[in-house]
């Protein structure tokens, strides 16, 4: 029985909201073809140049825009999902409430991508 409490005491530690750990943010890369004279926006800030790697926020929805003289614009909105620690904390919700902590932080997420090619289309 002490064995089996200990285990428990032990398990809800190690599985208390672990995703709080995780940095809110994540890296991503942006290369742009052509990349000379191209703006680019990402979440509404304008970038200073294409290529780029910038830390965006891993839980909310990432849009990039680019637009260049004589050429289409782009736009692409990248989504997230739930990463590796955050189902662990999903799975620690059954043995211990606090894991919902770990769950609701930024580091429980991913995007789905991070790296994106943004290649724009000449306008004829």
């Amino acid at each position: 029985m002490k064995k089996t409490i200990v285990f428990f005491v032990c398990f809800t530690f190690i599985t208390q909201g672990c995703s709080t750990l995780n940095s809110s943010t994540q890296q991503i890369k942006i290369a742009c073809t052509p990349s000379d004279g191209v703006t680019l926006i990402v979440n509404s800030q304008k970038q200073p140049q294409c290529p780029i790697q910038i830390d965006v926020p891993r839980n909310k929805k990432l849009t990039i825009e680019a637009v260049k003289d004589n050429y289409f614009p782009y736009s692409k909105t990248v989504d997230y999902h739930l990463n590796g620690i955050g189902t662990l904390d999903a799975i620690g919700i059954a043995f211990t409430f606090f894991s919902v902590f770990g769950l609701l932080s930024a580091g429980a997420w991913d995007l789905d991508e991070t790296s994106i090619d943004v290649i724009l289309s000449k306008n004829k």
